[in-house]
């Protein structure tokens, strides 16, 4: 597997951004639909 390959200094920070994208689009996400369907409801 190549992230076992990768020396943990490189990993870390990589696996954080890659944390931190995926919830930034998670709430980004909820944000845009709870904005949609609060004037309606």
């Amino acid at each position: 597997m190549l992230a076992l390959a990768l020396p943990r200094s490189v990993l870390l920070p990589l696996s954080t951004t890659l944390l931190a994208e995926v919830f930034g689009t998670v709430v980004e996400r909820i944000g845009v639909q709870w904005a949609l369907e609060a004037p309606a409801g």
